[in-house]
């Protein structure tokens, strides 16, 4: 018996001890990845942020590593990158380990794109998101400033440049808009300073020279997208501003020249169906006078305006830009080509994206074989294009992601040739944020275009900002054109800015129209940006103004920003007894009148010089010459 019960001791201890060791095994369990970090493509100074998700008991320690060596207090499941630097760029790998193993994470690789530097500053932001966005020097010292609109109650936020780069908040404006849409600049009173209409608010505010503004309220009705254009050419700035939230009529506001914009019920644009998205202003059959386009969403075909002249529009309905119904958020012209005709992009919700080459004389044919450009489909808002690497073709930004958001933005590189490359490197091509406005300038005047983005309702993998997208440039040359209406209005808007110049041993024309805002609640800068490659000299400037004045300016170097004043015009009024009355309109400038017999030598009557604006003046008769010459010269500048 004894035996037996020694026999039974050991077998007891035996599987007690099996059980405990079983027991500890079903503890310890070594760690697995689950879901691995994923490969990032980010620009300068944007923030990445790496992940994985583990199991494993006890729970697991974490060391991340850069190029396979341990990165210093990284030892947390994710890693967080900010500002990022090119140095920063290489393989990154999660170790994952417990008491009962090891595992490491796949190699994850971090690509930066130094095209671009990513800006994020709480001062872009807006709580709720941001729709609009628009670029305009408000005070005249030669610096973009940014105006930001944000959603409902967020109001707005007026960024103005301090010249070095950075941005200040302006305060004290007289600036409370609490409605929801674009903001477009425009001078409507000619006076020489932008004025600012914002949409929803329906709020037109006065620029009153010191940094505040005057607002009044127009009773319109709803207004969501807008635009400005001179479109019966007496000089004054009239507005368009579509709807998109009721219903979808148009509102035509013409200028009276006298400060005052007023309601236009008769062959108005746009008072079809459609809830209407995005409004574009181009003069597409190049007759001088500002043509429009309107992208409409709900199931509905986009609409065209012609301008006939007076006031008076035709609507196209026979072109393949207007015949296709979906949902359309913007339409945007560029002369992608450089046969000096502006084209149209347009992109949408849920749709294939779509490109309608010029062709000329009012006619339009759908591109089909350009790339990715029009073979890629979005849920898009905003689009824009400029030569972001100044090689003197237009490439194109496509603000997507949506209501859902998690798609990524588009940006397409013009190969020059009539086809597009698809970027897919950095953050202007990754960021996930739901894009609204989308607008391009030149904020630090180093030649190449930036870029600002709104992100609409905040939404984001992990980010909810809007971002100032600084453009790290390269070595070609550029040219900046800063328009100055006398006879036009002040603003330049509706200039075509034509520039010829030898680029990569081909002569070439570029064309730039001066817009007053439009696409998706976008307004790009107010200056004609050119990309001009290895060219060494322009060859010719070429502005042709609203008014009908053409103005050329040749041998003009490269790599400056260029300020072109339009100038006076003298229009003869016949005899008045022994005088000779003309009218002169010369905007907010004074002038002395002179007199020639030969165009060769020019002789000043009067000392005393004549007030601006539109008047008239005797010009004594030449009593040396039978015929006689007059001009007008500004008194500042000192040239006709």
């Amino acid at each position: 018996m004894g035996h037996v019960k020694t026999l039974l001791l050991q077998f007891c201890i035996c599987l007690c001890g099996c059980l405990w060791v079983t027991g500890q095994a079903g503890a310890d369990t070594a760690p697995t990845i689950t879901k691995q970090p994923v490969d990032a493509s980010v620009s300068l100074g944007a923030k990445v942020v790496f992940t994985a998700t583990t199991t494993g008991s006890p729970a697991p320690a974490f060391q991340w590593q850069f190029q396979s060596v341990d990165l210093p207090a990284a030892t947390n499941r994710t890693l967080t990158l900010t500002n990022i630097q090119l140095t920063q760029a290489g393989e990154y790998q999660l170790v994952v380990a417990n008491s009962a193993g090891a595992i490491t994470s796949r190699v994850t690789r971090l690509d930066v794109d130094p095209m671009f530097t990513q800006i994020a500053a709480p001062l872009f932001n807006i709580a709720g998101g941001s729709s609009g966005a628009s670029w305009t020097d408000v005070n005249n010292d030669g610096w973009l400033d940014l105006f930001i609109v944000g959603k409902f109650s967020g109001g707005t936020v007026l960024c103005t440049n301090r010249g070095d780069g950075t941005f200040g908040k302006a305060t004290g404006t007289g600036i409370a808009a609490s409605g929801i849409g674009g903001a477009s600049w425009g001078d409507y009173d000619n006076d020489g300073w932008p004025d600012l209409f914002v949409a929803g608010d329906n709020a037109l505010y006065h620029n009153q020279h010191n940094g505040t503004f005057k607002k009044s309220v127009l009773n319109v009705g709803s207004t969501y997208c807008l635009g400005w254009a001179d479109v019966d050419g007496d000089g004054f700035l009239d507005l368009f501003a579509g709807n998109y939230y009721t219903g979808g009529t148009g509102v035509f506001l013409r200028n009276n020249g006298a400060g005052a914009l007023t309601k236009v019920t008769t062959n108005a644009p746009a008072r079809g169906a459609g809830n209407l998205q995005g409004i574009s202003w181009a003069d597409y059959d190049n007759d001088g006078r500002p043509d429009l386009f309107i992208a409409v969403t709900s199931g509905q075909k986009c609409q065209l305006y012609h301008n006939d002249g007076g006031g008076n529009f035709t609507r196209i309905t026979n072109q393949p830009p207007v015949l296709t119904a979906g949902n359309f958020a913007c339409g945007a012209w560029g002369d992608y080509d450089n046969d000096g005709r502006p084209d149209l992009f347009v992109c949408g919700y849920n749709q294939q994206h779509l490109l309608f080459h010029n062709e000329g004389n009012g006619v339009f044919t759908t591109v089909t074989n350009a790339g990715p450009i029009i073979t890629d489909a979005g849920d898009d808002q905003s689009a824009g294009w400029a030569d972001y690497d100044n090689d003197g073709w237009l490439d194109l930004f496509v603000c997507s992601g949506g209501p859902t958001h998690g798609l990524k933005d588009f940006l397409y590189h013009n190969n020059g040739d009539g086809t597009f490359t698809k970027i897919t490197t950095g953050s202007l091509a990754n960021d996930t944020g739901e894009g609204a406005a989308a607008s391009w300038g030149d904020y630090d005047r180093d030649g190449f275009p930036d870029l600002f983005v709104t992100n609409f309702q905040n939404l984001a993998d992990g980010d909810k900002s809007n971002y100032l997208y600084h453009n790290s440039g390269n070595t070609n040359a550029w040219l900046t054109v800063r328009c100055l209406g006398r006879v036009s209005n002040t603003t330049g808007i509706g200039a075509k800015v034509r520039v010829k110049a030898r680029i990569g041993g081909r002569e070439m024309w570029q064309l730039r129209e001066i817009s007053g805002g439009g696409a998706y609640l976008s307004q790009h800068s107010p200056e004609a940006m050119f990309g001009l490659g290895d060219a060494t000299q322009i060859e010719t400037v070429r502005i042709e103004w609203p008014s009908g004045t053409v103005q050329e300016l040749t041998g003009v170097a490269p790599r400056q920003f260029l300020t072109v004043r339009e100038p006076a015009r003298l229009r003869a009024r016949g005899l008045s007894g022994e005088d000779f009355q003309v009218e002169l309109e010369g905007g907010p400038a004074t002038y002395f009148l002179e007199t020639s017999g030969d165009l060769q030598t020019w002789d000043r009557p009067s000392p005393t010089p004549v007030v601006s604006g539109v008047l008239h003046v005797a010009a004594p008769a030449n009593p040396a010459s039978s015929a006689q010459w007059l001009r007008a010269v500004e008194a500042d500048a000192g040239t006709p």
